[in-house]
């Protein structure tokens, strides 16, 4: 978007901010953003620029205070203006999106009812304009039944929907400042497309100046104009921000670049012909609680008629939103759940009622709750071998060390605790206890995904290190299409706990065929290096293609679809889920 005036918004100078008898966390920071400009600050966590945001709302907490600089906006200067002028500007003149909407909204009270306070608080309008407003503001961020939503209470919503809701509250005071900090980041690839244009979309036609924070600069090049970058509380690099992307100037970028997932140059690994794992019709059935006095609790299908296999030394990455069964499979693997019909069958497992044996490990996305706070870190690393009861407890405990010292950890930390640790130590610890046994599978469940750039890379590294060094096959859970096009050979697409798309990487990713798959891929920015240190974006084929003759695609609630949806092969290797046109009829 162009800026309509070189007149800035928002001109922050000089802002240095420190904790209270303590060191700077942001020093001579200074950027502007001028009428209509879309802004981002991007930074690994740690870099101070959420500490920004919140230094500009005024609303740092009581142990930083700003110590130097100044940040005007509209004649006003934010850091010396009384408690009367900042309560009129926010919320009027400058709103504010967080990540979690629940925090912001008030679950006992209705929708509609937190909208409208905050228009009539800064407004002089009567209750029927400010609910008029609101629900014109639902619908224009694409709320389907803004009525019903309206009257409704946060709780009964899923995040995506909350995010609207707040979105929808903050733009219907026509703000002139919008704070967005990390607004979509713990939200599914297509709900944050979503959300993102639907703010672009809304901020351009209100002129609104938006300051974007975000970790994800290859999200932010479709969206902002210009960013800034922050390490360590200070300015690395700012400008265009594709330019920051693709063509970086300073080390520090080219080094936060380089760790960014990318397109491979070359194609897949590949893998013997073994078969560890064979999936056939897998369906995992969950009963639920019931929801009043004297009911009865239901079940849901949390995976349903899936079939693969894994090949030893390949990585099959298994990919979609949230709900669509992709760690309820990969627990099922695991042996965490039990399946309710189908095999599972193979060298991995005891028999084919899904019963595992140590030949398969898992590593969990939260490694602080699933390593235990009481235990050594090497106690935790030998917990797996306590079921070979060959080995004496020394040499458990040796094995542990020497898998500690694998992945990049020293002895010095065999006598650690969790709480000692950073998010990517951590995960090097989960990843040393599952390696430990010797598996042949590993099942990786969104191993990254909570990881700064830098930390992602290491990790990514140190996987790609184990599977070399063992020979391990991995079952790769992961909603983060850049990382899947980069570790994976071949993929599993799941949706609504059906297998909807399966193929080799190179299919899915540049011949997808289901209309679930397209989407995923084109709501995922994914950048390739070109030459030297320039990258590209790569941009996903809109073009749409015809299922195979005498089939419909697959869609879930489609009349008799799911009871004669079936994979049919479009290619060496790649599957889609169909219907039988004729089954319709």
């Amino acid at each position: 978007m162009s800026p309509s005036s070189s007149t800035p918004v928002l001109a922050v100078e000089g802002l240095t901010i420190a904790a209270k008898g303590g060191s700077a966390i942001v020093q001579n920071l200074g950027f502007s953003l001028k009428s209509g400009e879309i802004g981002a600050l991007v930074g690994e966590s740690g870099s101070g620029k959420t500490t920004v945001g919140r230094a500009i709302l005024r609303l740092l907490s009581p142990a930083l205070s700003v110590t130097a600089g100044s940040i005007r906006f509209e004649g006003h200067d934010l850091v010396q203006a009384d408690a009367g002028i900042m309560r009129n500007l926010r919320g009027r003149r400058i709103g504010a999106v967080f990540q979690e909407p629940m925090v912001s909204l008030n679950p006992s009270l209705t929708v509609g009812r937190q909208m409208m306070e905050a228009l009539l608080l800064h407004e002089a309008i009567s209750r029927r304009e400010a609910r008029a407003r609101c629900l014109d503001m639902l619908e224009r961020v694409r709320i389907s039944d803004p009525l019903r939503c309206f009257n409704d209470y946060p709780g009964k919503f899923s995040g995506g929907m909350r995010q609207r809701f707040m979105l929808a509250s903050v733009l219907s005071t026509r703000p002139s400042l919008l704070i967005a900090d990390e607004p979509t980041t713990a939200l599914d690839a297509i709900i944050r497309k979503e959300i993102m244009d639907q703010m672009v979309e809304l901020v351009r036609e209100l002129g609104t100046t938006v300051l974007l924070i975000s970790h994800d600069l290859a999200m932010l090049s479709q969206y902002s104009d210009t960013t800034t970058v922050l390490k360590g509380g200070q300015i690395v690099e700012h400008g265009d921000t594709r330019d920051i992307l693709l063509r970086p100037r300073t080390a520090y970028m080219r080094e936060f670049v380089a760790a960014l997932p990318k397109r491979p140059a070359s194609g897949f690994t590949e893998a013997a012909e073994e078969e560890l794992v064979s999936v056939a019709n897998l369906d995992v059935t969950f009963r639920t609680k019931p929801t009043a006095p004297f009911a009865k609790g239901g079940t849901v299908r949390a995976v349903q008629d899936v079939s693969f296999d894994v090949r030893r030394g390949e990585v099959v990455a298994v990919v979609g939103e949230s709900g669509s069964g992709k760690t309820t499979l990969g627990r099922t693997l695991a042996g965490l759940n039990s399946a309710t019909s189908g095999t599972l069958d193979g060298p991995c497992f005891i028999d084919s009622q899904t019963k595992a044996v140590p030949r398969i490990q898992m590593v969990f996305q939260d490694s602080h709750s699933s390593l235990d706070p009481q235990m050594t870190l090497e106690s935790i690393v030998a917990e797996p071998l306590r079921q070979d009861r060959s080995l004496t407890n020394a040499e458990r405990l040796a094995r542990a060390r020497g898998a500690l010292e694998e992945v990049g950890l020293p002895a010095s930390f065999c006598k650690r605790y969790v709480h000692e640790l950073s998010g990517g130590q951590r995960q090097r610890v989960g990843i040393a206890r599952a390696v430990v046994s010797h598996p042949a599978l590993v099942v990786a469940d969104e191993p990254v995904s909570a990881l700064d750039v830098s930390v992602q890379r290491q990790v990514l590294d140190l996987l790609a290190q184990m599977r070399s060094t063992y020979g391990l096959s991995y079952l790769f859970i992961s909603h983060d299409l850049s990382v899947v096009e980069e570790i994976a050979d071949r993929v599993l697409v799941m949706y609504r706990g059906r297998l909807v798309e399966a193929g080799p990487r190179e299919s899915i990713f540049e011949r997808p065929r289901h209309p679930y798959t397209r989407r995923l891929l084109e709501a995922t920015p994914r950048i390739f290096h070109a030459s030297d240190d320039t990258y590209e974006l790569a941009i996903p084929s809109t073009e749409f293609s015809d299922a195979p003759d005498g089939f419909i695609y697959y869609e879930p609630g489609s009349a008799n679809g799911g009871g004669l949806a079936q994979m049919v092969q479009i290619d060496q290797g790649h599957q889609v889920l169909c219907t039988p046109v004729a089954g319709l009829n």
